[in-house]
């Protein structure tokens, strides 16, 4: 397993698939795993959705493209609230938050959109 910078940047590369957002129920991606790769709107409350509803860190399994010179990818922006709602926080493809503000909560919601990444 890798281990978490500070700053969420290094990659749990053996827990969260390309392509994949994950989130942990512990800190610097530890803990029970889980992932998503569409909108949602409301994480459900079920053992599926636990590195979510739970989570305590969260990583962007995107890549990243460049378009006329310019680096971009799919980004994920994640609420604390149901129905992308509530505090937010986007997190670029190829990155992490290795521990959620505890002000910040739980992430209920969460959708992916068109990012650039420099």
């Amino acid at each position: 397993m890798a281990h978490a910078a500070a700053d969420g940047t290094e990659a749990p590369a053996d827990h969260c698939s390309p392509g994949w957002v994950c989130g942990w129920t512990g800190p610097g991606y530890t803990g029970v795993v889980s992932l998503v790769a569409t909108d949602m709107p409301r994480y459900p409350e079920t053992t599926a959705y636990v590195g979510f509803n739970d989570g305590a860190s969260v990583w962007n399994g995107a890549g990243t493209r460049k378009v006329n010179g310019v680096l971009r990818g799919r980004c994920v922006t994640v609420y604390n609230k149901p129905g992308y709602t509530g505090k937010s926080l986007t997190v670029l493809p190829g990155r992490g938050i290795a521990q959620l503000p505890a002000a910040f909560g739980h992430i209920h919601s969460g959708r992916f959109h068109d990012c650039r990444v420099s």
